[in-house]
């Protein structure tokens, strides 16, 4: 077996030069002891992840790690966590019963609190029995996933808070997103017909994005009001059923299970590309997908046969800017968001009321306006605060 290296210094380096905002948060949280607290870190396991970990370990953190991805996981990241200490139970391209069992170790471990994206340790958690003080979580998968669950302890949702809608999901992931889409294929968007599947923050940037480079966007969302919302951005609306046969490009990005179908394949027009920008490859039915044997076309793109046609699947059906192994992109945005979960995950370790009740919770508004004006003082758009 090869033996992977750690991400180099000069990319940590690069992240932390980048990470101004994380960097004036953590400087403002030195003092906060976190000794004799386990963090079980659950998110995407890239280089952006390691300064939120890296600032739990100094403040005196027991950490373990995993990810919210089987196919989102940078091998160099996770030797570089195991070389500082942390305990990391995940690699790359892990099968389905692998990845059961990471979480089954995750839980073993009895973490005091989860920063997770996906909800997948959290709902491991609460199936085997074991309850945390209290938990992030950060998307609208993790959220689905938990609603209608009588989780035992609090949960905090930042993926829907202000900040998040407002910067993340219409800036970030559009620019990551379509950066990684250009890295795998080679395309570009001028004068293609692009389906995309959901019209909500996210859905909204990438679209926006892609006219922007060039591009005819037609938008599919079960939401009357979301698609009229759509029409006043100047974007086409239709049904997916009447619009995947005319699209070159489909992006699904709704955080629900099986939005494109087997029949919605049948109709595509040949050679269309399948992309996903939300959490689960579920999205594009890849059960579906992977029982027609599909087939490697280059890094990253897959063919598979669907009524006598060939049509080609993006990662796998996993979010194209978390498993493309490209980027990470627009690392300077994400900072904002380092330095939100890091001021989450201090709130909860230590200033989180001790009656809160068990069950998902709104983000707290106090701590995003600090962390927006964290920003903003990072940007010498506002005067350091005295």
């Amino acid at each position: 077996m090869l033996k992977v290296e750690p991400i180099s210094f000069e990319v940590r380096d690069w992240e932390r030069r980048l990470g101004r905002v994380f960097s004036h948060l953590r400087a403002t949280l030195a003092d906060r002891d976190l000794s004799g607290r386990r963090f079980a870190v659950w998110k995407i396991l890239g280089p952006n992840t390691v300064p939120v970990i890296e600032a739990l370990l100094a403040s005196g953190a027991d950490v373990i790690a995993g990810s919210s991805h089987p196919n989102a996981v940078s091998d160099g990241t996770v030797a570089y966590l195991r070389e500082i200490g942390v305990r990391v139970f995940a690699h790359n391209g892990m099968s389905s019963s692998e990845y059961k069992h990471y979480l089954a170790q995750g839980v073993a471990e009895k973490p005091d609190y989860i920063l997770s994206s996906g909800g997948a340790l959290l709902l491991a958690c609460h199936e085997l029995g074991w309850s945390p003080s209290a938990a992030l979580e950060g998307t609208r998968t993790g959220t689905n996933r938990l609603a209608g669950v009588d989780v035992r302890f609090p949960i905090f949702d930042w993926n829907d808070s202000p900040l998040k809608n407002a910067i993340e999901h219409r800036f970030h992931v559009a620019e990551s997103f379509w950066s990684a889409f250009a890295y795998l294929t080679g395309m570009s968007l001028f004068g293609r017909k692009i389906l995309v599947v959901g019209f909500g923050p996210v859905g909204k940037g990438i679209c926006e994005r892609a006219r922007n480079l060039g591009a005819h966007v037609v938008v599919a969302d079960a939401s009357p009001i979301r698609s009229a919302e759509a029409v006043f951005h100047g974007h086409a609306v239709g049904e997916i059923a009447s619009s995947i046969s005319d699209a070159d490009i489909v992006v699904t990005v709704t955080g629900r299970d099986n939005i494109i179908t087997p029949d919605h394949y049948l109709v595509a027009r040949a050679g269309a590309v399948f992309a996903n920008a939300g959490h689960s490859a579920r999205e594009l039915s890849i059960d579906w997908i992977r029982s027609q044997n599909p087939t490697p076309a280059r890094g990253g793109i897959e063919v598979f046969n669907a009524g006598g046609k060939e049509l080609l699947l993006l990662c796998r059906g996993d979010a194209i800017n978390l498993a493309s192994g490209a980027g990470p992109f627009g690392t300077d945005m994400w900072d904002i968001f380092n330095g939100l979960i890091i001021r989450g995950a201090h709130w909860i370790a230590g200033e989180m009321p001790a009656d809160t009740p068990r069950g998902l919770h709104p983000f707290p508004l106090a701590l995003q306006n600090e962390v927006a004006a964290a920003f903003l003082e990072a940007r010498g758009l506002l005067p350091a605060s005295t």
